[in-house]
């Protein structure tokens, strides 16, 4: 048996920096004053949640995908700097969960999109 966990909504509530992070590169990278909320971006990766949002908000194709390196850097860039300002709290009977688990020695990972 093995454990698997997402982050956001599943170990702890979520964070804004990774919101916040999407829409400061969507500005710097693209130009385009847009957030995530647009879509529905549960379960999906990072590149297709901008390439979705730049769609709805007008870009091409080929213009998305050129800056894209240059938007994922920006945002792993925002959010490295703006994280520690974050008061990431677990979700109640997330810490215990785990020790039970730690205790059966079961092995656990993270699977996230991101």
């Amino acid at each position: 048996m093995m454990a698997l966990f997402d982050v956001d909504k599943t170990l702890i509530h979520r964070s804004s920096a990774h919101e916040n992070a999407f829409r400061h590169a969507f500005r710097e990278v693209y130009g385009v004053d847009a957030g995530v909320e647009l879509i529905d971006y549960h379960g999906k990766t990072d590149p297709v949640i901008a390439e979705e949002v730049l769609l709805l908000r007008g870009l091409e194709g080929e213009e998305i995908e050129g800056q894209l390196p240059r938007f994922l850097r920006e945002l792993r860039e925002y959010v490295k700097h703006n994280i520690n300002e974050e008061n990431i709290e677990l979700i109640d009977g997330v810490e215990e969960f785990l020790s039970f688990l730690k205790s059966m020695d079961v092995p656990m990972g993270l699977v996230t999109g991101n």
